[in-house]
């Protein structure tokens, strides 16, 4: 007995294919965004989160430090290890975003 070998109509391999492209722009989107997502540094600002950990850098090099209020008057800074002052002019900061064992981030 013969039976005919089943394949897919031409419209649904179309569909196929332009599903697996769509799926790889996807994936190179993703994989374009920044691993660590910088923000500007402004001084005057009370946003960032105060006594919590980040990245911050110079432009130059890279510490982990937290944001906290230096003097009476109310001037913010960063603190690194130890309690020491970070005196550079720091450019940007990030959160620090360690991922969940399920693979996402907290």
């Amino acid at each position: 007995m013969f039976t005919a070998k089943k394949t897919k109509p031409d419209w649904q391999k179309e569909t196929d294919v332009c599903a697996a492209e769509a799926l790889i722009e996807q994936m190179q989107a993703e994989a374009a965004k920044p691993l660590i997502p910088w923000k500007e540094y402004d001084r005057k600002s009370i946003a960032i989160k105060s006594h919590v950990n980040h990245l911050i850098t110079d432009g130059l090099d890279v510490w982990i430090a937290f944001h906290a209020r230096m003097t009476k008057g109310g001037q913010y800074g960063w603190i690194g290890k130890d309690w020491e002052i970070i005196g550079t002019p720091i450019t940007h900061y990030a959160e620090i975003n360690y991922p969940s064992p399920s693979g996402k981030y907290c």
